[in-house]
Protein backbone atom coordinates (compact mmCIF):
# COMPACT_ATOMS: atom_id res chain seq x y z
CA UNK A 1 0.00 0.00 0.00
CA UNK A 2 2.80 2.42 0.95
CA UNK A 3 4.55 1.74 -2.36
CA UNK A 4 1.35 2.54 -4.24
CA UNK A 5 0.94 5.83 -2.35
CA UNK A 6 4.48 6.90 -3.20
CA UNK A 7 4.00 6.11 -6.85
CA UNK A 8 0.68 7.97 -6.93
CA UNK A 9 2.44 10.99 -5.44
CA UNK A 10 5.13 10.86 -8.13
CA UNK A 11 2.50 10.55 -10.84
CA UNK A 12 0.68 13.62 -9.51
CA UNK A 13 3.72 15.78 -8.85
CA UNK A 14 6.13 14.86 -11.65
CA UNK A 15 5.76 15.24 -15.43
CA UNK A 16 5.13 12.12 -17.48
CA UNK A 17 8.32 12.67 -19.50
CA UNK A 18 11.55 13.75 -17.84
CA UNK A 19 15.34 13.46 -17.67
CA UNK A 20 16.85 12.20 -14.42
CA UNK A 21 19.73 13.04 -12.10
CA UNK A 22 19.91 10.69 -9.14
CA UNK A 23 22.58 10.94 -6.47
CA UNK A 24 24.32 12.93 -3.76
CA UNK A 25 24.23 16.69 -4.22
CA UNK A 26 28.00 17.09 -3.97
CA UNK A 27 30.42 19.10 -6.07
CA UNK A 28 32.25 15.99 -7.29
CA UNK A 29 28.95 14.67 -8.65
CA UNK A 30 28.77 17.67 -11.00
CA UNK A 31 25.17 18.54 -10.22
CA UNK A 32 26.06 22.26 -10.26
CA UNK A 33 27.41 21.79 -13.80
CA UNK A 34 24.11 20.16 -14.74
CA UNK A 35 22.11 23.10 -13.36
CA UNK A 36 24.26 25.53 -15.37
CA UNK A 37 23.80 23.43 -18.52
CA UNK A 38 20.02 23.45 -18.08
CA UNK A 39 20.07 27.21 -17.58
CA UNK A 40 22.09 27.82 -20.76
CA UNK A 41 19.72 25.66 -22.81
CA UNK A 42 16.72 27.86 -22.04
CA UNK A 43 13.79 27.20 -24.38
CA UNK A 44 15.82 24.73 -26.44
CA UNK A 45 15.15 22.08 -23.81
CA UNK A 46 11.58 20.79 -23.93
CA UNK A 47 11.98 17.98 -21.38
CA UNK A 48 12.15 18.85 -17.67
CA UNK A 49 14.89 17.45 -15.43
CA UNK A 50 14.13 15.70 -12.15
CA UNK A 51 16.90 16.04 -9.55
CA UNK A 52 16.65 13.52 -6.72
CA UNK A 53 19.12 13.53 -3.86
CA UNK A 54 20.48 15.48 -0.92
CA UNK A 55 23.85 16.88 0.13
CA UNK A 56 25.92 19.99 0.67
CA UNK A 57 24.73 21.67 -2.55
CA UNK A 58 21.08 21.52 -1.45
CA UNK A 59 20.88 25.23 -0.61
CA UNK A 60 22.71 26.39 -3.73
CA UNK A 61 20.30 24.43 -5.93
CA UNK A 62 17.35 25.92 -4.08
CA UNK A 63 18.81 29.38 -4.66
CA UNK A 64 19.32 28.63 -8.36
CA UNK A 65 15.66 27.66 -8.62
CA UNK A 66 14.67 31.22 -7.75
CA UNK A 67 15.39 31.82 -11.44
CA UNK A 68 11.96 31.60 -13.12
CA UNK A 69 13.34 29.86 -16.21
CA UNK A 70 14.90 27.10 -14.08
CA UNK A 71 11.71 26.63 -12.09
CA UNK A 72 10.02 25.51 -15.29
CA UNK A 73 12.82 23.12 -16.18
CA UNK A 74 13.83 21.46 -12.90
CA UNK A 75 11.75 19.36 -10.51
CA UNK A 76 13.83 19.26 -7.34
CA UNK A 77 12.86 16.46 -4.94
CA UNK A 78 15.39 17.68 -2.38
CA UNK A 79 15.84 14.29 -0.74
CA UNK A 80 17.15 10.81 -1.30
CA UNK A 81 14.62 8.33 -2.63
CA UNK A 82 14.02 4.80 -1.43
CA UNK A 83 14.47 1.73 -3.62
CA UNK A 84 10.85 1.64 -4.74
CA UNK A 85 10.90 5.31 -5.71
CA UNK A 86 14.24 4.92 -7.46
CA UNK A 87 12.85 2.02 -9.48
CA UNK A 88 9.87 4.15 -10.53
CA UNK A 89 12.08 7.09 -11.55
CA UNK A 90 14.44 4.90 -13.58
CA UNK A 91 11.52 3.18 -15.27
CA UNK A 92 9.83 6.43 -16.29
CA UNK A 93 12.78 8.68 -17.20
CA UNK A 94 13.95 9.20 -20.79
CA UNK A 95 17.63 9.00 -19.85
CA UNK A 96 20.02 9.47 -16.95
CA UNK A 97 22.58 12.25 -16.54
CA UNK A 98 25.69 11.31 -14.56
CA UNK A 99 27.89 14.45 -14.73
CA UNK A 100 30.58 13.59 -12.14
CA UNK A 101 33.74 15.70 -12.39
CA UNK A 102 36.32 13.94 -10.20
CA UNK A 103 38.04 10.57 -10.58
CA UNK A 104 37.03 9.68 -7.03
CA UNK A 105 33.85 8.63 -8.82
CA UNK A 106 35.24 5.18 -9.54
CA UNK A 107 32.25 3.44 -11.10
CA UNK A 108 28.80 4.94 -10.72
CA UNK A 109 26.38 2.21 -9.71
CA UNK A 110 23.37 4.29 -10.76
CA UNK A 111 24.62 4.03 -14.35
CA UNK A 112 24.17 0.27 -14.16
CA UNK A 113 20.75 0.63 -12.59
CA UNK A 114 19.72 2.94 -15.42
CA UNK A 115 21.12 0.63 -18.09
CA UNK A 116 19.28 -2.34 -16.58
CA UNK A 117 16.07 -0.42 -17.33
CA UNK A 118 17.15 0.15 -20.92
CA UNK A 119 17.91 3.84 -20.42
CA UNK A 120 20.78 5.74 -22.07
CA UNK A 121 23.33 7.54 -19.91
CA UNK A 122 25.16 10.82 -20.32
CA UNK A 123 28.36 10.41 -18.31
CA UNK A 124 31.80 12.03 -18.20
CA UNK A 125 35.24 11.08 -19.46
CA UNK A 126 36.87 10.55 -16.10
CA UNK A 127 40.11 8.70 -15.47
CA UNK A 128 38.14 5.96 -13.76
CA UNK A 129 35.65 3.25 -14.59
CA UNK A 130 32.80 5.69 -15.24
CA UNK A 131 33.13 5.92 -19.07
CA UNK A 132 33.75 2.16 -19.26
CA UNK A 133 30.37 1.37 -17.71
CA UNK A 134 28.31 3.31 -20.26
CA UNK A 135 30.10 3.61 -23.60
CA UNK A 136 30.15 6.75 -25.70
CA UNK A 137 28.17 6.32 -28.91
CA UNK A 138 26.95 2.88 -27.83
CA UNK A 139 24.88 3.13 -24.65
CA UNK A 140 24.89 6.90 -24.32
CA UNK A 141 27.07 9.98 -24.65
CA UNK A 142 30.30 10.73 -22.79
CA UNK A 143 31.29 14.37 -22.32
CA UNK A 144 34.26 16.25 -20.91
CA UNK A 145 34.00 16.80 -17.14
CA UNK A 146 33.19 20.38 -16.11
CA UNK A 147 32.21 21.32 -19.68
CA UNK A 148 28.81 22.98 -19.45
CA UNK A 149 28.49 23.54 -23.19
CA UNK A 150 29.35 19.96 -24.11
CA UNK A 151 26.94 18.64 -21.50
CA UNK A 152 24.14 20.89 -22.70
CA UNK A 153 24.61 19.77 -26.32
CA UNK A 154 24.56 16.11 -25.27
CA UNK A 155 21.33 16.71 -23.36
CA UNK A 156 19.71 18.32 -26.40
CA UNK A 157 20.92 15.54 -28.70
CA UNK A 158 19.24 12.85 -26.60
CA UNK A 159 16.21 14.89 -25.62
CA UNK A 160 15.34 15.65 -29.24
CA UNK A 161 16.07 12.26 -30.78
CA UNK A 162 13.74 9.46 -29.72
CA UNK A 163 15.24 6.99 -32.17
CA UNK A 164 18.73 7.57 -30.77
CA UNK A 165 17.41 7.13 -27.22
CA UNK A 166 15.79 3.84 -28.22
CA UNK A 167 18.98 2.59 -29.90
CA UNK A 168 21.22 3.54 -26.98
CA UNK A 169 18.65 2.18 -24.54
CA UNK A 170 18.59 -1.21 -26.23
CA UNK A 171 22.38 -1.33 -26.27
CA UNK A 172 22.43 -0.28 -22.61
CA UNK A 173 20.20 -3.16 -21.55
CA UNK A 174 22.17 -5.60 -23.72
CA UNK A 175 25.47 -4.42 -22.21
CA UNK A 176 24.09 -4.72 -18.71
CA UNK A 177 22.88 -8.26 -19.33
CA UNK A 178 26.13 -9.29 -20.98
CA UNK A 179 28.65 -7.60 -18.69
CA UNK A 180 27.10 -6.94 -15.31
CA UNK A 181 24.74 -9.72 -14.35
CA UNK A 182 25.41 -11.71 -11.14
CA UNK A 183 28.80 -13.51 -11.15
CA UNK A 184 29.96 -11.69 -14.29
CA UNK A 185 29.42 -8.35 -12.59
CA UNK A 186 31.34 -9.39 -9.50
CA UNK A 187 34.32 -10.54 -11.55
CA UNK A 188 34.33 -7.48 -13.83
CA UNK A 189 33.88 -5.06 -10.95
CA UNK A 190 36.81 -6.55 -9.06
CA UNK A 191 38.99 -6.39 -12.17
CA UNK A 192 38.00 -2.78 -12.73
CA UNK A 193 38.74 -1.80 -9.14
CA UNK A 194 42.16 -3.40 -9.36
CA UNK A 195 42.92 -1.47 -12.55
CA UNK A 196 41.68 1.86 -11.17
CA UNK A 197 43.49 1.72 -7.85
CA UNK A 198 46.76 0.42 -9.29
CA UNK A 199 46.94 2.87 -12.20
Amino acid sequence: MLQSIRHDYFRRELPSDFILFLGRLSSYKGVHILVKAIETLGDRLHLPVVIAGDGELFESILNALENDSLKKKIYFLGRFVNESEKYWLLTKCKFLIFPSIHRSEAFGLVQLESMSHGKPVINTKLDSGVPWVSLNGVTGITVTPNDTEELSEAIIELANNQKLRETYGKHARDRFNKMFSSSIAERNYQTLLNEVFHS
